[in-house]
């Protein structure tokens, strides 16, 4: 909802702006250059805003980890992705990682993303690094705002092979000991 509203906010500020050149330098194409904008800004915002989607590939995504080196999702292969865009779901896969053994994730060719685009620099590098770097396990984190589906309060898992969507699922904090049981049968 953000992106939708930003993105409006702009484009009325990309008109007005037009229409000042057409006061000031008196432009005659004004409703031609509107037009061609609007429908630029329209291909972004559904290009913005598409959803992650089963059978279709799945998007790049620019992820560093807590030690501030690039990680890759596999394109070959299966992965399964545990992705945290809250404090709460995020801290659930972190207490539920700690209790693991620290090639938990690779074991089960998993991967934990967490998406701390809506945090502030200064909140990260005080202390969400710190924390994070304290883990034997790998955090990959999202900077960047993304495309991918989400659900208040729960944890999104996607499920990849050969970097096409097989699934999505959200699931609430206290299934992530079931879900996990079997990790394997995704």
């Amino acid at each position: 909802m953000i992106k939708v509203i930003t993105i409006i906010i702009i484009n009325i500020f990309l008109i007005y702006s037009l229409m000042i050149c057409e006061v000031v330098y008196r432009m005659k194409n004004i409703s031609k250059t509107i037009m061609r904008i609007l429908f630029i800004n329209l291909l972004f915002i559904t290009l913005i805003l598409a959803d992650v989607k089963v059978g279709e590939g799945f998007p790049s995504l620019a992820l560093l980890n807590q030690q501030s080196k690039k990680v890759e999702i596999p394109k070959k292969g299966e992965v399964l992705l545990l992705i945290s865009f809250e404090k709460d779901t995020s801290t659930a896969i972190q207490e539920f990682l700690k209790e693991k053994k620290s090639d938990f994730l690779s074991a089960n060719n998993m991967m934990y993303i967490s998406d701390i685009s809506s945090l502030p620099s200064f909140l990260v590098n005080l202390f969400v690094l710190p924390k994070l770097k304290k883990f034997d396990f790998e955090v990959a984190l999202i900077y960047d705002e993304n495309e991918l589906d989400r659900e208040e309060e729960k944890i999104t898992v996607i499920h990849i092979k050969d970097n096409n969507v097989t699934s999505i699922s959200f699931i609430e904090v206290h299934e992530l000991e079931k879900f996990m049981v079997k990790p394997t049968s995704f």
